[in-house]
C-alpha cells in the first residue's frame, strides 16, 4: 500500500518541525507539505492531495476549526487538530476530525492517531482496487431496498441518515450545482441558520468519507456557495424513466417494469422533497401498464404476465375505477365468477374504507352483466 501523504499546518514553524520530527518514526507516512501560512496550505492542498491534515487550531488571526471548513468543502483527507488549547475539543469534532492531539504531542498519543489513520485508510482502499478511474461509476437502487453500490459490488455504508439523504438530493440535481442555502432549507429545515450551516458541513464531510470508502475521493465539488456531486451513476429509476418515456408496452419492457418497480421511488425514507417525484413516477408507470392490460383484455389474452401486469396496477393505486374495472373484465372474460365475487366485494370494502365512496355507476353495471 502507498504510504500515508500528510501534511502540516502550523503558523509556528518550530511546531511543524517538531512534529515533522515525530512522524519520522513512521515508515509508510510520508510528510508532503509543511505550512505556516494558511492561504498558501488552501492554495497547494488540491495539488498535493494529502490523506492527512495536522491541523493547529490558534493561528494568530486564523481560526483553524475555519480553515479547516474550508479546506474539506473541495477535498476529502482525514483531519487531525493539534493544539495546546483542550477547550476547543468539542469543536474540532463537529468538524469531524479523527483525532485530537494537545501539545506538546507525545509518541505514545501520536502511535494511537497514526493507527487510526492506518486502519481508516485501509477501510477507503478496498473500494478502489479492481477498476481504472474510467470505469468507475456508482448504481442506485431506488425502487426497492435502497442500496448504492459501485462497479466492483461494494456496498456503500451510510455514516448517517443526513449523509444519505444529501447524496439522494445532489444526484437528483445533478443537473446543475445546488446553492447550501436550498440545501439547508430542505435538509434542516426546522434547525437555527448557525446551527444548520454547521450540521450541513459536517453531513457533507460524512458523504465525502462514505464515497471516498467507497473508491470515489474527490465526488462532491464546492464553489459559488453550491455544491455539486461529480460521480457517474446508473440507477434503476433512470432505466425505468427510459421505458415510460418511450411509452413502450411490448412484454419484454413490461416485464421490465414489473422487474425494476419493486416500491415506490424512495419509499423507505418517504422525503418530502421527492414526494412529487414520487408520484409522478407511480403515475407514468401506472398508465403504462394499465394501456398494456387493456389492450391484453381486448384481444383476450390471459398470460402470466398480464396477471403479474394486474397485481401490479393494484398495489400502485387499489382504488382507482381504472383498476376494478381491468380487474372485473380479467375475471368475467374468464368466467372466474368466483375470483370476480370476491374481488368486487373486497373493492368495495376498500373504497369505503379509504374513502368513503361507492363502486360507480358504470362498475355496477359490469358486475351485473358478468353475474347475472
Amino acid at each position: 500500500m502507498e504510504n500515508l501523504k500528510a501534511v502540516l499546518i502550523d503558523d509556528e514553524a518550530a511546531a511543524n518541525k517538531v512534529l515533522a520530527a515525530l512522524h519520522a518514526a513512521y515508515d509508510d507516512l510520508k510528510i508532503v507539505g509543511q505550512y505556516t501560512d494558511p492561504d498558501h496550505a488552501l492554495n497547494e492542498i488540491e495539488r498535493l492531495n494529502p490523506d492527512v491534515v495536522f491541523l493547529d487550531i490558534e493561528m494568530g488571526p486564523t481560526n483553524g476549526i475555519e480553515l479547516a471548513n474550508r479546506l474539506t468543502r473541495n477535498h476529502y483527507f482525514q483531519l487531525v487538530f493539534v493544539t495546546a488549547f483542550s477547550k476547543y475539543a468539542v469543536h474540532a469534532f463537529e468538524v469531524n476530525a479523527i483525532d485530537y492531539l494537545l501539545k506538546p504531542v507525545q509518541k505514545s498519543r501520536l502511535d494511537k492517531t497514526i493507527a487510526k489513520l492506518r486502519s481508516n485508510r485501509t477501510s477507503s482502499g478496498n473500494g478502489r482496487l479492481n477498476s481504472t478511474e474510467s470505469d468507475r461509476f456508482l448504481h442506485v437502487v431506488s425502487l426497492d431496498h435502497l442500496t448504492i453500490y459501485n462497479q466492483d459490488q461494494k456496498v456503500m455504508v451510510w455514516r448517517t441518515r443526513k449523509a444519505r439523504e444529501l447524496f439522494f438530493y445532489l444526484w437528483l440535481n445533478s443537473h446543475s450545482p445546488v446553492n447550501k442555502r436550498t440545501l439547508i432549507e430542505h435538509l434542516f429545515p426546522d434547525r437555527d441558520p448557525d446551527k444548520a450551516q454547521v450540521l450541513l458541513h459536517t453531513t457533507v464531510y460524512q458523504l465525502r468519507r462514505c464515497l471516498a470508502d467507497i473508491g470515489f475521493p474527490k465526488a462532491i465539488k464546492f464553489a459559488n456557495e453550491s455544491y455539486s456531486l461529480l460521480v457517474p451513476v446508473t440507477s434503476d429509476v433512470g432505466k425505468l424513466e427510459q421505458i415510460l418515456k418511450q411509452k413502450r408496452q411490448d412484454p419484454a419492457s413490461i416485464a421490465d417494469i414489473l422487474e425494476l418497480y419493486n416500491r415506490d421511488f424512495l419509499e423507505e425514507e418517504s422525503y418530502d422533497w421527492a414526494l412529487e417525484l414520487q408520484r409522478i413516477i407511480k403515475r407514468k408507470t401506472y398508465k403504462v401498464l394499465t394501456l398494456y392490460a387493456e389492450r391484453e383484455l381486448e384481444s383476450y389474452r390471459f398470460s402470466t404476465l398480464l396477471a403479474d401486469c394486474l397485481e401490479k396496477i393494484r398495489q400502485l393505486d387499489p382504488t382507482d375505477e381504472v383498476t376494478a374495472r381491468l380487474f372485473l373484465l380479467y375475471y368475467g372474460y374468464q368466467q372466474r365468477i368466483t375470483d370476480l365475487k370476491q374481488y368486487f366485494t373486497s373493492y368495495k370494502k376498500l373504497l369505503m374504507q379509504e374513502l368513503e365512496l361507492r363502486p360507480q355507476a358504470f362498475l355496477e353495471e359490469i358486475y351485473r352483466d358478468f353475474t347475472r
